[in-house]
């Protein structure tokens, strides 16, 4: 009779745990590319992982969030590294990924509700915030969710309340089942809705379509023909004219740039827009060895300056901490830079758009405007630019500010 018993409840826990994981599975593959409505239940991640019975499946329910997330990523990497590579190993890195992105909530679980609490809190730490997991922890359910729940500005008093609620969840059953109710009555009311960006009035982006722009490539040839037909597209929309102050181009749009390649840019801009008009282009500076910078120029009134990217793409960009070549890592920097009218703007770097870190860094210095630049020529065609423009979205709507955006593809 005894061993039925043991039997019975490890078939019902099996059957609950099943149901975590598709649950886990649906909304990450429908949440991030979806409604309003569907960003909201992505806080049903921390939820799902405190109902797992065992430390396996809650790992399970972030790793299977993550993977059906991310899935664009498949395909994105089989063209970024088509020349040398395949599909399988395309297959191989996501998963990868997605286990060094997730790991830490495998590591911190308990069984007891107290210190289940701790550990939720430690593994959020530990993926998004400390390196190096937080270098490949993208998709945050707790920040992204408590985004599109709450109020526009709800900033981080908005978000601390989230994160009480579900450490609440793990000590308490009624707040857990209350919390949960609450998420399912806010994404039905706001199911179909459309998650609108609030837009930075005096900034004009410019979108480009040259494809392929490699990071690192160091090709003076490709970057003198690309600046050239950048320069062309520029007096064709006669930024002159326009009554935006302040224009931003993609990311690496520049390539390498050197004294030559700087001057050369700055020259040109100086001859197209208005004495009083701010341009922002993206380049790599080139170090030591065959390290390099990639970053965001800023010119202004013949004065130029640059901002560096925080946290390269590991791998195809960052290659370590005693690499000698790639791109190189500034993950403490605060990423927010003066702009000539005083007011003071967040830099967002292709990648960074997808981190916890880099923005949480940023927004302790309460900056009056979000501004992103990428290139993503290699993932067009995937859910990638749709989950990193409602990452912009979100960001801007949880700390109320507004955001512009440039993208090359």
């Amino acid at each position: 009779m005894r061993s039925f018993k043991m039997t019975d409840t490890f078939k019902k826990n099996l059957v609950n745990d099943a149901i975590l994981i598709l649950s886990s599975a649906y909304i990450g593959y429908f949440s991030w590319v979806s409604c309003h409505g569907h960003l909201i239940l992505l806080l049903f991640i921390p939820l799902l992982w405190i109902m797992a019975s065992n430390r396996y499946t809650a790992y399970l329910v972030f790793y299977v969030y993550l993977m059906l997330a991310s899935r664009g990523l498949i395909e994105g990497a089989t063209i970024f590294l088509s020349e040398t590579h395949h599909y399988l190993q395309a297959v191989a890195l996501c998963l990868v990924k997605s286990l060094l992105g997730t790991f830490p909530f495998l590591i911190f679980w308990h069984s007891q509700p107290t210190k289940k609490s701790i550990c939720l809190a430690l593994a959020f730490v530990f993926t998004y915030i400390v390196p190096p997991f937080s270098l490949v922890g993208v998709a945050n359910p707790i920040i992204a969710g408590a985004a599109a729940l709450l109020p526009t500005g709800a900033g981080f008093l908005g978000l601390l309340v989230i994160l009480a609620f579900i450490l609440a969840s793990c000590l308490s059953r009624r707040v857990l089942y209350t919390f949960s109710c609450v998420i399912v009555i806010a994404a039905a009311l706001n199911f179909n809705v459309e998650l609108k960006p609030i837009k930075a009035q005096d900034f004009y982006a410019v979108n480009t379509s040259l494809g392929r722009l490699a990071s690192g490539s160091f090709n003076f040839a490709d970057d003198f023909d690309r600046a050239m037909l950048v320069f062309s597209d520029l007096r064709h929309r006669r930024l002159s004219g326009r009554e935006e102050t302040f224009v931003l181009l993609p990311e690496t749009i520049a390539g390498r740039s050197n004294r030559t390649n700087i001057d050369l840019w700055t020259n040109e801009i100086r001859r197209i827009i208005r004495s009083d008009q701010t341009v922002f282009w993206g380049g790599e500076i080139p170090r030591e060895y065959f390290l390099y910078d990639n970053v965001i120029f800023m010119y202004h009134a013949g004065n130029t300056k640059y901002i560096a990217q925080r946290v390269p793409v590991p791998y195809s960009m960052y290659k370590g901490p005693f690499a000698e070549s790639g791109a190189r890592l500034h993950y403490f920097n605060s990423g927010v830079i003066a702009l000539p009218d005083g007011r003071r703007a967040a830099m967002l770097i292709c990648y960074e758009t997808f981190l916890t870190w880099p923005i949480l860094r940023s927004m302790f210095e309460r900056p009056d405007i979000l501004l992103t630049a990428s290139n993503l020529w290699w993932c067009r065609d995937t859910n990638l630019p749709e989950i990193q423009s409602n990452h912009v979205n979100l960001w801007s709507r949880l700390f109320g500010i507004p955001t512009a955006s440039a993208v090359n593809m």
